[in-house]
Formats: structure tokens, C-alpha cells, sequence
């Protein structure tokens, strides 16, 4: 797969959009990174999960309006589904061990009850995905 320098956090609260609803701008760099392409496209379809929403029709919205940029190869359109699903892992991974250990990611994400709550919201993006491809 493809690899760039990545946002890292693609997520909708960090784009500066114009009157017209054009993107001006993004903020919030400090999770930049030389990833595989896929991972920050997964990272913004993650972003749009955890609203009632987002379905299969905002999927393809979302995947036309990323084509338009840039072509996804058919292996990139293959793999989405993992690596959203990989996404999600590995997000959960960081919370559960926020439950075993104090880290600056743990001091982040709140109370036990916060975490607990933020794995099961991981178990339902995981179903979702599921859903949408």
C-alpha cells in the first residue's frame, strides 16, 4: 500500500471550512506521520461512526468526494475495510491498557467508567463496519 506524510487525525472538528462549506484549512498536527495512506482515510471514516447518521449512502458520499482528490487503487478499496477495522483495534488496544496503567493517553481519556465506555463504543464501530462494507 501507498505510504505519505499523514494528518494523523482527520478528524471533522479539524478542518477549517469557508461559508460555501469549501475546506480552507486543517489544524491539529501533532499526530503527523509517514503511514500508509489508508490509515488516515480510515481514521476520518472512524470519526463519522459514532453519529446515528452515517450509513452505506454517506459511505459513498465520503469515498466519491476522497476520489475526486485521489483515485483509490481496487487493493486500496479492498483493504479500507481492514484497515478501519485495524484503526478501531488499536484504539481500543490504547484503552484498555489506559485501564492498567497511567500514561499521558491514559490521563486523557477519563475515568474507568470513561474507558469501559469508549471500549464498547469500539465494539460497535467494529459491528458498523461490518454493516457499511
Amino acid at each position: 500500500m501507498p505510504k505519505w506524510v499523514l494528518h494523523g487525525d482527520p478528524a471533522f472538528k479539524n478542518f477549517l471550512f469557508n461559508n460555501a462549506w469549501g475546506i480552507v484549512g486543517l489544524i491539529d498536527y501533532e499526530k503527523i506521520e509517514y503511514n500508509c495512506i489508508l490509515w488516515d482515510l480510515a481514521d476520518q471514516i472512524r470519526s463519522y461512526l459514532k453519529v446515528d447518521w452515517f450509513h452505506k449512502r454517506e459511505l459513498q458520499l465520503l469515498l466519491k468526494a476522497y476520489q475526486d482528490i485521489r483515485l483509490l487503487t481496487d487493493n486500496e478499496l479492498d483493504a479500507l475495510p481492514s484497515y478501519l477495522t485495524m484503526m478501531i483495534l488499536n484504539t481500543c488496544t490504547q484503552y484498555l491498557l489506559g485501564l492498567f496503567e497511567k500514561s499521558d493517553f491514559s490521563n486523557n481519556i477519563g475515568s474507568r467508567s470513561d474507558s469501559l465506555s469508549k471500549i464498547e463504543r469500539c465494539f460497535n464501530e467494529i459491528e458498523k463496519v461490518k454493516l457499511l462494507f
